[in-house]
C-alpha cells in the first residue's frame, strides 16, 4: 500500500473556510482523479498551534506508479490552486510512505 500525505499548518484566521474548501472541494477532485482507493483527515495534536493548525490528508492507493504518476502529472495543478487560493496562509509538504508489513 501506498500512501500519499499533505501535511498542512493552516492560520488561524481561515481555518474555517479552508476546512470548507479541502472538504468540499480539493478532497473529492483529488478522489475524483481514480488514484487513489481511500483517503483520511487528521489534525494534529500536541503541537505548537502559534500559528495555526496542522492537518493532515492521507490518500491510499495500491501502486506506487500510479501514486508518482499523480504527483508529476495532477499534482502541480493542484498545489497551483492551493496555493493561489490561500497564498501564505497556509504551508502544505508533501510526502509517499509505502507499507512495509
Amino acid at each position: 500500500m501506498i500512501l500519499y500525505n499533505i501535511t498542512s499548518n493552516v492560520a488561524h484566521e481561515v481555518i474555517d473556510e479552508w476546512l470548507s474548501w479541502l472538504n468540499n472541494i480539493l478532497i473529492p477532485e483529488i478522489m475524483e482523479v481514480g488514484v487513489f482507493n481511500d483517503f483520511k483527515f487528521f489534525q494534529l495534536l500536541d503541537i505548537d498551534e502559534t500559528d495555526g493548525k496542522t492537518y493532515t490528508i492521507q490518500f491510499f492507493c495500491d501502486n506506487e506508479q500510479a501514486c508518482r504518476e499523480f504527483i508529476s502529472e495532477a499534482g502541480p495543478a493542484f498545489i497551483r490552486k492551493s496555493e493561489l487560493m490561500w497564498g501564505n496562509s497556509v504551508y502544505n509538504f508533501r510526502s509517499i510512505l509505502k507499507s512495509v508489513q
